[in-house]
């Protein structure tokens, strides 16, 4: 790829000046075993600043070529994107994003065969938003993607040779870095063995293989779904990439023989393909097959369970690649609800002072990033963020179960001291009903959404905090019950107050049952999310008694 003109204007007292990029201003950065990023360091940028480059690159490679990116992160006053190529090949191209990308095919007729050429044009083209509860973002930006669909030679028939799913992995399956390496096992064999015979059951077996590689290999971060020094050396070395350590995984399976496969994977930060090709994946995980069922398996971390992929791997649709590269589409988005339960047993002195024990229990993906922040953090640390995200209570007596235990859910308990959930007024006490849990400030505060909104995944929050009232205090007023839900059955909000005696008893649930909200019904979910918040943030009132 080469650069040149590349330029900064600014304004300066009322006139333009111009100022050209130095050749010691280009970078060159690692991004992966295979590729590498060329950056350019613009002189004299600042706000108001315009920038100015263009590029030319040449390629063998007619199959597919490189994505070409109408927006980003700056606003974009005009772009001019030309291709050149032999009329024979026609292509099939998708622009995706929201942005208005204009197209003319001009025929050139010079040379010793006719060329297409292909200029694509945009103006005025915003900066792609950094919107909340967005994944990742590139999946929004407006975007030419293109491959190679025909060859049409002078007087010969059509060759197609646009490729289906099936092509894909079956390429992908026949590589030495990939299929071969499903059948090495002598490597592993004395070690497996040995984990192998005092167990019996195929859950046992599954979980004393998951975990020999897992305690056996560290991830060196590198993605991909090709081995590049292989299994063995891998093994060996006890560090590998995500496919020496996932395709030594579901070798191990097939060899204490379980029916047991790859699957292909776009991680969330790769987005979603539009179509089959080539460079679709990055990431690939075993899968054991049981009955109507997968079972997956990624060996990566230790904060892995079984049947739990990382959050990042949860994109839409993967892909199992069976012997001999057959292959079908698999769902990875079919995952129960996570859930964050907390019980709340509490008293409020005559001071307005809350005091009382607190009961939480994480599970499925709560637990699992809860695992992933905080399992190697120092409890005092812990204790130092908690008590500061709960308006600086005070904290005493915690106790954490299973945090070591990754298919169980954690459960922390405290004591806590808590003077900011209650207000003295005159003779009145105003108490918020969801404590030191009070969100003031809705997530949703846009007017518009460009973008679906991303939840990372399904999930049920659930509250139930008990309250005994001081002596010689009444009930003034509780907050009036609801119960919410939205359409499509994006989710649902349940609140209730009840009293009895001196007792008062906050129920408060708060489902999501999907991943994807789509813009169109943001304006929906933002009204949702306002009356939650401003159930939660009603007073309770209490009065001396007369």
């Amino acid at each position: 790829m080469f650069f040149h003109d590349a330029y900064t204007y600014n304004l300066v007292n009322g006139k333009v000046e111009k100022t050209k990029l130095k050749n010691e201003s280009e970078f060159k950065e690692e991004f992966s075993e295979d590729w590498n990023f060329k950056k350019l360091s613009f002189p004299q940028v600042k706000e108001g600043s315009i920038i100015e480059f263009s590029y030319r690159k040449t390629s063998p490679h007619i199959a597919v070529f490189d994505d070409f990116y109408f927006q980003r992160e700056i606003p974009v006053d005009f772009v001019e994107y030309g291709i050149y190529m032999p009329e024979y090949f026609k292509y099939r191209t998708v622009i995706n994003g929201y942005e208005k990308i204009n197209v003319k095919d001009l025929p050139i007729t010079t040379g010793d065969f006719p060329i297409k050429k292909y200029i694509y044009t945009g103006k005025d083209i915003p900066a792609i938003k950094d919107e909340d509860f967005t994944i990742n973002k590139e999946n929004y930006m407006s975007i030419l993607k293109a491959e190679l669909a025909s060859i049409v030679y002078p007087n010969q028939p059509i060759k197609n040779v646009a490729i289906d799913w099936n092509d894909v992995v079956k390429n992908i399956y026949q590589s030495d870095n990939f299929g071969a390496q499903l059948d090495e096992n002598s490597y592993f064999k004395n070690d497996l063995d040995e984990v192998l015979k005092n167990l019996s059951t195929s859950q046992e077996k599954i979980v004393g293989i998951f975990n020999l590689v897992k305690s056996k290999m560290t991830w060196n971060e590198k993605y991909g779904i090709y081995t590049k020094d292989g299994v063995k050396k891998a093994y060996k070395d006890g560090i590998g990439n995500v496919a020496e350590i996932n395709l030594m995984l579901t070798s191990m399976l097939r060899y204490a023989g379980f029916d047991a496969n790859p699957i292909l994977i776009s991680t969330r930060s790769n987005g979603v393909s539009l179509f089959p090709n080539r460079s679709a994946f990055n990431y690939v995980v075993a899968a054991v097959e049981v009955t109507d069922a997968l079972i997956f398996l990624d060996a990566t971390s230790i904060y892995n369970s079984i049947n739990k992929l990382p959050l990042k791997a949860l994109n839409w649709k993967g892909r199992i690649i069976r012997k001999h590269g057959s292959s079908a589409e698999v769902d990875l988005l079919n995952v129960p609800h996570s859930k964050d339960n907390v019980i709340v047993m509490a008293t409020i002195d005559n001071d307005g002072v809350l005091e009382g024990k607190l009961r939480r229990q994480f599970t499925e993906y709560y637990a699992y990033l809860h695992r992933l922040n905080y399992a190697s953090i120092k409890e005092d640390s812990y204790l130092e963020r908690l008590e500061k995200s709960f308006n600086d209570m005070d904290i005493d007596e915690y106790k954490v179960e299973n945090m070591d235990k990754i298919n169980s859910p954690i459960t922390e308990s405290f004591m806590f001291k808590d003077d900011n959930s209650v207000e003295i007024i005159g003779d009145k006490m105003y108490v918020s009903p969801f404590f030191f849990y009070s969100q003031s400030n809705n997530p949703f505060n846009s007017e518009t959404r460009t973008y679906p909104i991303d939840f990372n995944f399904p999930f049920k929050d659930s509250y139930n905090f008990s309250i005994k009232i001081p002596e010689g205090y009444e009930v003034e007023y509780l907050p009036s019950p609801i119960q919410v839900g939205m359409i499509k059955d994006y989710g649902i909000f349940k609140f209730n107050v009840s009293n009895n005696g001196n007792q008062i008893q906050v129920v408060s649930n708060f489902d999501i049952n999907t991943f994807k909200v789509s813009a169109e019904d943001y304006l929906i979910l933002k009204e949702f999310y306002k009356v939650m918040l401003g159930k939660h943030a009603e007073k309770i009132i209490l009065k001396k008694k007369s």
